[in-house]
Parts: structure tokens; sequence; C-alpha cells
């Protein structure tokens, strides 16, 4: 029997207010951290191999989620 599905990315929030997307998420999964990154930012090279991770591109003139990538987890705890 399979168990329940952990959802790891949000597309829909794409365009959406930062602190509602926020929000949205942590509701979904509390347990995640998420990392705010500018649009053309890079995920950093080095991740902590003991945390789950959201990266969450914020477009900081209009505080919108960014891109159709930005809400994704990069990498889960082992």
């Amino acid at each position: 029997m399979l168990g329940p599905v952990v959802k790891t990315q949000w597309p829909e929030l794409v365009g959406q207010p930062y602190y509602q997307a926020h929000q949205t998420i942590m509701s979904e999964r509390p347990d995640v951290t998420i990392m705010e990154l500018a649009p053309l930012e890079d995920l950093p090279y080095a991740w902590p191999s003991d945390y789950t991770r959201v990266c969450v591109k914020v477009d900081t003139r209009t505080m919108t989620v960014y891109g159709d990538d930005s809400t994704r987890i990069h990498k889960l705890a082992n």
C-alpha cells in the first residue's frame, strides 16, 4: 500500500503575493524551510544535508513569486 503523496512543488503559486505563497507552503508542508531568492539568483552551491528546503524566487519589485520552477523542493533531508 502506498503512503500519502507528499507535495514537493507549488507551480500554482507563481505570480501570487509572496506572503500568501509562504502561508500556503507552510500550511501544506510545515516540515520545510523556505529560502527566498531573487529572480536571477542561483541556488547556493552547498546545501545542508539535514534540512528540507523549498526555494522560492521573489520579485522584489512586486513581492510576488517569480518563475516556472520557483516553488520546488530542491533537496530533501536524508
